[in-house]
Order: structure tokens, then C-alpha cells, then sequence
């Protein structure tokens, strides 16, 4: 009885070490994994500009599509981390504008709110997106900003994507919807005195639907915008459309007092 009682905790500690030591392997090749891509990711990411990069971080994830590691990057000069999502199978193989896109984004945003908010539209949110359409490369060596980058290349080559929500309703009355195409009007002259016309999605939206004004201006959808009236082409909302949904609006407002 002592024997076999003796046999089975010999049995069971040599499971137990066998689990340890396959967890400790897997452990050890994990962290041995992260200080490679790190590394891997650093070195890149300074060919490609003369900043020092850090990782600061690396994170596993899985789905149905697949497995991916998520690189935390801290950036010399730049106050809040990049975080890049890689595929497992290619956790090294960096966008060329992986981290640099990520910071003309946020530099875009600063951009368009700083404008839009001297504009006398009661705003929900403003959000934007910024790219670049060009053959060949941008030079980002030097870490041009996206202003930078503008400025070099033209507007011909620069993406501008900008949404609005609006507080307020868009008005049933004659006059004051002309008022509204007004402000609309006056925003995307701002906008083309500020360079992003080349290739602009202005869309602003105001509460419940009630409008959306849906502004496109590229090589196939000419600016046809050269008055406050003209706006009226944008609008996405019939007349008979904008009074029912403002009906909706205000009988749901009322359910609610």
C-alpha cells in the first residue's frame, strides 16, 4: 500500500515537472519571441526615419482570422505611443507609413478642428482621416508633417476624408435652410483656402438625419460649388423628407418629457 501510495506521488510530481517544464519552454520562447520583433520593429522603424524608436510593449491576440502580435512603439519627440497591429506569420514586415500615418493623422485632426470650430455650427463631433495618393514614395526621412507634406507635394496628391455631426436639426423654413447653406458654403471655402479641395469628402450630418450635406470634390466629381445656393446639391434629404424626420424628432423628444 506505502509502495503504490509512494509510486503514484512520484508519478504525479513527474507530471507536474513535465507541465513545468513545457510551460517554462513556451514561456522562454515567448519572451525570447517579443525581444526579437522588438528589435526587428526598432531597427526599421529608424531606417525609415532619423527618430529613436522603443517598444514598450508586445501582445498577443487570436481570432478567426488569425493570430497577431500588438507592438506598442514609443517615438523620440512624440508625447503619446503608436500602437501597430502585425499578422504572427509576418510580425515583422512594417507598412512603409505605418507609425508616420498614424501621427498625420493625429495632426490632421488638430488641423480640422481648429478650423471647423471658428465656424457657427453647434458641433457633436468632428473627425477626419487623411491619406495620400502618389506613385511614388513620400520622403519621410526627416518626419515631415502632414502640413509638411501638403505643402511639398501638392493637394493633387492628399486625401481629405471629414465628418460632422451637428446638435441641431435642420430647419423645415425656407430661410433659414438657406442660412444653413450658407455656413456650409463658407466652411468649404475655408477648407479650399487651407489646400484640401484636391481630393475632399465633406460630409456633415445634422441631428436625427434631418440633413446630410454629402460633398465630394475630385478628378471625376468637379467642384460644382461656387455659392452658398449651389450647396443645395449636396443635400441628401428631399424637402417632404426633412419635414418627416424632423416630425419624428420632435415627437420622440416629447415621448421623452
Amino acid at each position: 500500500m506505502i509502495a503504490r501510495l509512494r509510486r503514484e506521488s512520484e508519478e504525479s510530481f513527474t507530471c507536474f515537472l513535465v507541465i513545468g517544464i513545457i510551460v517554462g519552454l513556451g514561456w522562454g520562447y515567448f519572451t525570447f519571441k517579443k525581444h526579437q520583433i522588438a528589435k526587428e520593429v526598432e531597427n526599421q522603424l529608424e531606417s525609415l526615419m532619423d527618430r529613436q524608436f522603443i517598444v514598450t510593449d508586445i501582445q498577443s491576440s487570436k481570432d478567426e482570422s488569425g493570430s497577431y502580435y500588438h507592438v506598442t512603439v514609443k517615438m523620440e519627440g512624440i508625447k503619446d505611443p503608436f500602437t501597430l497591429e502585425q499578422n504572427e506569420d509576418a510580425s515583422t514586415s512594417l507598412f512603409r507609413y505605418d507609425v508616420i500615418s498614424e501621427l498625420w493623422r493625429r495632426q490632421y485632426r488638430q488641423q480640422i478642428n481648429e478650423i471647423i470650430k471658428q465656424h457657427p455650427f453647434q458641433f457633436e463631433d468632428i473627425d477626419g482621416t487623411v491619406g495620400i495618393q502618389r506613385e511614388q514614395p513620400v520622403k519621410i526621412k526627416n518626419v515631415p508633417s502632414i502640413q509638411e507634406i501638403r505643402e511639398q507635394y501638392g493637394k493633387e496628391d492628399i486625401i481629405d476624408n471629414i465628418d460632422i455631426r451637428v446638435k441641431t436639426a435642420f430647419p423645415k423654413n425656407g430661410s433659414q435652410q438657406e442660412s444653413e447653406n450658407e455656413k456650409v458654403y463658407n466652411l468649404l471655402q475655408d477648407l479650399r483656402n487651407h489646400e484640401m479641395d484636391g481630393n475632399l469628402s465633406l460630409t456633415i450630418e445634422y441631428k436625427g438625419s434631418t440633413q446630410i450635406y454629402k460633398i465630394l470634390i475630385n478628378d471625376t466629381q468637379k467642384d460644382i460649388y461656387h455659392s452658398p445656393g449651389d450647396m443645395k446639391k449636396s443635400w441628401y434629404k428631399d424637402q417632404k423628407s426633412i419635414e418627416e424626420l424632423n416630425n419624428k424628432l420632435k415627437a420622440k423628444e416629447e415621448d421623452k418629457t
